[in-house]
């Protein structure tokens, strides 16, 4: 037995099925054996150096292929996006971009989809499959990266999706089951048989062709194909089944061929709901058990190729969170209700307040969180984009919370490109912890997002940095902060690089007319750390600063629209929190904290 575990680097997974527009919104899951193997061969081209198909190598391949291996799946929901091509011959053609979304790998996580064949191959043939499957970088189009390796046997937990045997009409199979159509190779064995078949039909077909034409023209019909028309017959279909799989797919369309030479298609049962399109219907009414949802960005490429800078964090959240707060409406009269008033009723889940138009408390309703889940190449730290917004709500989702996600498509917000949004998962917020860092659990945490003071900074007492961070974390519930809080730091640059602070030294980090920077007394190395004496107001001027407050922060967004509440100080702060025992995330304090301000991360080790 032979059992490949396969994890998706970046949690989706872009196939088409053969014979379909990739504007269909159709996906092929699981992988049809035909690419699987197609992408073996590949692999053995360009990261192996073949030159042709070793014989060794041909030979296992053809083991593989001559038997259908049985998939094992994950729960995965099916998305897509929607954007414009580069313009080309004068049109950007808009396309739909469907895939499935299974979840992201993570180190030491249990593979997602296992691929199993149930043969017996020997130690170098089992080497040379290791090989294959570990040097294979994608799996359908380039964009679905992944990791595969052969694994000892298959986990619990996934769905067993198996072909129809021959003979098996699957009429008495059970209802919960979805009969799926995939691509596969035909039997090596069976290779010069189909290929005989369809030589003798395709100059049938061909000779019926040209007797037709010698019709319409009043000439005598031919009784055969002529030589040159047989020779570019034989010239045109693969030699052998190997030679089938290296076709490559534009001469296939150019051929007009309507399925690849050498294949077949073949039935596999799948269970209903390994592949949920519509993944929050289930969700509607149990939604009190489900507090967080992951949301995918793609830009309107018309407007900006690029994603959001994760500078303009603030004003994206709040461009979504207006979207969600119109879309989560619901009828609340029916039945009974006679208010006109009352006949719309806004989710508490977004909007934070109950029915009277009290505000809750405890930090209980929707908080946003920018993050960058993809790595693009290229794009460096300097420019950190936000790919995904995750919505987490302590309270839980409510009905009309769930109508707002699932029928947010598009945000807009003025002097800002818009932005389509699809709705990639939901569920509870341990479901995240492996896929999305802001969800683990850590002892020290670190700034994703400055820190805004929600109230205006004093030098000591509760309205000091350290008093108004604890004071956010008490509000939130994270145990009593004298007692959970080892330290608070803040961000510092010095002439050695980044590095942090006690924030009990803020205030004099921290000069008048709220400029952050200060100058400390000179020292070896210019380590702010061990200079502990700073120099006075009188002889700053005359001293050169050793130490700022970072300066990287000031980039970011840190006002909300006009007409909300204004931050009391333009200042924003790298922190770094030490708890005494490990605190889980996500963690965003101060202010505009709902809206992706005041994100923290777990610090790397």
């Amino acid at each position: 037995m032979v059992c490949i575990g396969v994890q998706f680097s970046s949690g989706r997974y872009h196939a088409t099925p053969w014979g379909r527009h990739v504007n269909e919104g159709a996906i092929e899951w699981p992988p049809s054996p035909w690419r699987i193997m197609r992408a073996l061969v590949a692999t053995g081209f360009s990261k192996l150096g073949w030159p042709a198909i070793p014989h060794r190598a041909a030979e296992t391949l053809a083991v593989l292929a001559g038997h259908l291996p049985v998939f094992h799946l994950p729960v995965a929901s099916e998305a897509h996006t929607r954007h414009y091509m580069p313009v080309y011959k004068g049109s950007p053609d808009k396309v739909i971009d469907t895939f499935a979304y299974p979840g992201r790998a993570s180190p030491g996580r249990t593979p997602l989809l296992v691929i199993e064949w149930r043969v017996a191959i020997d130690g170098e043939q089992v080497e040379l499959v290791e090989t294959l499957f570990g040097k294979m970088s994608y799996l359908g189009r380039a964009e679905s990266w992944i990791e595969a390796r052969r694994i000892d046997s298959v986990p619990d937990g996934l769905i067993r999706c198996a072909p129809i045997e021959p003979g098996d009409d699957g009429e008495d199979r059970d209802d919960g089951e979805d009969r799926i159509d995939l691509l596969a190779p035909v039997v090596p064995g069976d290779f010069p048989h189909w290929r005989q078949s369809m030589l003798a039909r395709e100059q049938e077909r061909r000779l019926e062709s040209k007797r037709e034409v010698a019709r319409q023209k009043g000439n005598r019909p031919p009784g055969k194909l002529s030589k040159k028309d047989r020779e570019d017959l034989e010239r045109e279909l693969p030699e052998s089944w190997l030679d089938a799989l290296c076709v490559d797919t534009a001469d296939l369309q150019k051929g007009g061929w309507n399925q690849p030479p050498g294949s077949r298609w073949v039935t596999y049962l799948r269970p209903q709901g390994a592949l949920d399109n519509t993944p929050m219907k289930k969700s509607l009414s149990t939604g009190k058990n489900h507090d967080t949802a992951l949301l995918a960005l793609v830009p309107d490429t018309r407007r900006a190729p690029h994603l959001p800078r994760l500078e303009d964090a603030l004003a994206r959240c709040e461009m979504l969170h207006q979207t969600l707060v119109k879309k989560a409406t619901t009828r609340a009269g029916e039945p009974g209700n006679t208010s006109q008033k009352s006949a719309l009723s806004l989710s508490p889940c977004f909007t934070g307040m109950d029915e009277s138009g009290q505000a809750l408390l405890g930090h209980q309703h929707a908080t946003l969180i920018p993050l960058e889940l993809e790595q693009r190449p290229g794009t460096g730290k300097q420019r950190r984009s936000i790919d995904h917004i995750a919505v987490h709500t302590p309270m839980g989702f409510d009905e009309p919370a769930l109508v707002a996600l699932r029928a947010t498509r598009k945000t807009y917000a003025k002097n800002h490109p818009g932005l389509f949004v699809t709705v990639v998962n939901i569920g509870r917020r341990a479901d995240f912890e492996n896929d999305i860092p802001q969800f683990n659990r850590s002892r020290v945490w670190v700034s994703e997002t400055p820190f805004v003071p929600p109230r205006f900074l004093k030098p000591r007492g509760r309205n000091s940095l350290v008093g108004q961070v604890c004071a956010e974390l008490a509000s939130r519930g994270i145990a009593v902060p004298v007692e959970s809080v080892e330290s608070i730091e803040v961000e510092i640059r010095t002439a050695s690089g980044i590095t942090y602070r006690d924030a009990a030294d803020f205030w004099a980090l921290w000069r008048p007319r709220y400029l952050p920077t200060v100058a400390l007394r000179g020292g070896e190395g210019g380590d702010a750390a061990a200079q502990d004496d700073l120099v006075s107001d009188e002889g700053r001027a005359r001293a050169e600063p050793t130490a700022v407050l970072s300066h990287r922060w000031r980039r970011f967004r840190r006002r909300r629209h006009k007409d909300k509440p204004q931050p009391p100080m333009p200042v924003a702060l790298g922190l770094r929190l030490r708890f005494a025992r490990p605190i889980r995330g996500p963690l965003s304090l101060g202010y505009a904290s709902h809206f992706g301000l005041g994100s923290f991360v777990p610090e790397s080790p």
